[in-house]
């Protein structure tokens, strides 16, 4: 590993730290009694349909990916494309941001997979998430504004205006990208133009990379609406596995708290510490003190919310250890074969000489 790579790690290990330490902090402050008070009502078999809906979730998930893939020319099975989704999805969670990261992992089991080229997944996996950046900040967006008609903020409102026209903005961003796919037309080159940056291997891949997601929209606009449809409904999904940890909790199954208790998931999920750890646990019991559910109750949402998560992570990590033992196991049988083939030619060698 080079020296960037250690670096990379170090950091991602001291952030992890500091969420550890920040967990810790929120059970001591919340206390173990009314961590225990909050989990009075807790009925394990009411999580049974957390599990369904977290099926639905990565389903659906695979399959808008592999109809971009397919509307990109590549035909892969959901069955063949679902392990890489886990592997890149586990990989998110070890990054410093908890929703993304784990892309150049899908892009490189794309390639040694099915062969399919770096510019071609990585088109696919921008485009996939694009997508569900159009659908989680809209989440965001409202779960704010539900928040603030529940308090009388003051002068705190200014806040919460700021981080309103930040979430729009960058939904404008997204929504412009897919729109310059839409309309055709390029919105790398001109930059590499205007900037003179010249042809080297970053600029040439970035606009082949575009040229793919341009390529996109070549197969009409039915498909594009097709992907916002599936993305919309991954987050209604995602929406009733909240509602339904928090009536496994005693809280009933309120579309509103669901949508409060979602959004600050997603919040914490852009502060950069691994899996989010400590973050989201500080975030929900924190949300749940100010709203009156009690923090106890927002501490015991969160390590339910998360074992979900741990599903996915387990799987990811599971498919990412057969595929190092793999490269492993391949890299040593050529090794051998090689040291083999030289063995057989040193003899050869040795007994002409003879």
């Amino acid at each position: 590993m080079n020296r960037g790579m250690y670096k990379g790690i170090l950091v991602t290990l001291v952030l992890f730290a500091i969420g550890l330490l920040c967990a810790v902090l929120v059970v001591s402050f919340v206390g173990g009694d009314e961590i225990a008070h909050a989990l009075q009502e807790f009925s394990p078999v009411l999580l049974l349909p957390v599990g369904v809906f977290l099926l639905l979730e990565i389903l659906v998930s695979t399959f808008r990916w592999k109809y971009i893939l397919n509307a990109l020319g590549e035909k892969i099975s959901l069955r063949a494309l679902l392990p890489i989704w886990m592997a890149g999805n586990a990989f998110n969670y070890l990054t410093p941001i908890a929703l993304v990261g784990g892309e150049g992992i899908r892009v490189m089991m794309l390639k040694r997979r099915f062969d399919i080229s770096y510019h071609r997944g990585s088109a696919s996996v921008l485009l996939d998430q694009i997508f569900n950046g159009l659908s989680v900040w809209p989440m965001v967006v409202i779960g704010l504004f539900v928040f603030t008609q529940q308090l009388n903020l003051g002068d705190f409102n200014i806040l919460i205006v700021v981080a309103f026209l930040f979430a729009i903005g960058l939904f404008l961003f997204l929504f412009l990208l897919l729109i310059q796919a839409l309309r055709q037309k390029p919105l790398v080159k001109p930059l590499i133009r205007r900037f003179s940056l010249g042809h080297h291997k970053v600029s040439d891949f970035l606009v082949r990379m575009e040229e793919e997601v341009i390529s996109f929209r070549s197969l009409g606009l039915k498909l594009f609406w097709k992907g916002f449809f599936l993305s919309y409904l991954r987050q209604t999904i995602i929406l009733l596995r909240t509602m339904f940890i928090l009536n496994a909790l005693g809280q009933g199954l309120i579309f509103k708290d669901a949508l409060l208790s979602l959004s600050g998931v997603y919040v914490s999920y852009l502060v950069p510490v691994p899996l989010a750890l400590g973050v989201q646990e500080t975030s929900q019991a924190t949300l749940f003190s100010i709203l009156d559910w009690g923090a106890g109750l927002g501490f015991s949402f969160s390590m339910l919310y998360r074992a979900a998560e741990l599903c996915i992570i387990f799987g990811g990590v599971m498919v990412l250890a057969s595929s190092v033992a793999l490269v492993t196991g391949t890299m040593v049988s050529k090794v051998s074969s090689a040291h083999k083939e030289k063995s057989r030619k040193q003899t050869k060698k040795t007994e002409g000489q003879e």
